[in-house]
């Protein structure tokens, strides 16, 4: 009788606890601050070969410290492997060095890139990582900021990563920023996204 009444219990709890609340760019308490669309970058000669993804500034709406939980991806195309990074410019660096700026994408494997070392301090993404910038402050052009890296290695298919997912929290509830900017790194196997042709040399 005390087992039924522990699963009840139990079975309760589980009904009442609020589901993880999914939203797109703008819409919750996490922001990469971007907006749909896509980023194609043309293979070299040599296979396999290594790119990097970027520009995903991970900021509070709310300015609330928020602890991320888990990234995932859907792979279309499947990469040879995925790593995801995440470089911190600091405001003094930033200062220092108006130039220094966001990471749209490149050949190389950041921070080590054809055209040299990309500034920042690196670390591999591991869930428990706490994003505690505030997205207004990215609004001044000397802020620091905290970029989500994404780097591909891939062969003669190429790759594709079309929907990233970053479940989090922040006061006690739970969300997934759902990324919609598309990752493309050119190959044998890269349909048409969106209707369009992205490794022929028309993409954006």
């Amino acid at each position: 009788m005390a087992a039924l009444l522990v699963l009840a219990v139990v079975s309760w709890l589980l009904f009442l606890r609020p589901e993880r609340f999914e939203h797109a760019e703008g819409a919750g308490p996490l922001s990469s601050q971007t907006s749909s669309g896509s980023t194609s970058m043309y293979a070299p000669g040599k296979k396999p070969w290594t790119g990097t993804f970027g520009s995903y500034l991970l900021c509070s709406t709310t300015g609330e410290a928020i602890t991320v939980e888990g990234i995932r991806i859907r792979t279309p195309v499947e990469p040879i492997n995925v790593e995801q990074k995440l470089r911190k410019v600091s405001q003094k660096a930033r200062s220092a060095d108006p130039a220094l700026t966001y990471l749209g994408g490149s050949l190389g494997a950041a921070p080590d890139l054809p055209d040299g070392r990309l500034p920042g301090s690196y670390q591999p993404f591991e869930p428990g990582v706490r994003i505690e910038q505030s997205c207004s402050d990215l609004d001044r052009s000397s802020a620091g900021f905290t970029e989500l890296l994404f780097v591909l290695r891939v062969g003669d298919a190429g790759g594709l990563i079309d929907r990233v997912w970053v479940d989090y929290q922040v006061g006690g509830e739970e969300y997934t920023l759902r990324i919609e900017w598309q990752m493309i790194a050119c190959g044998n196997s890269i349909p048409q996204v969106d209707g369009r042709e992205v490794c022929d040399g028309t993409a954006e």
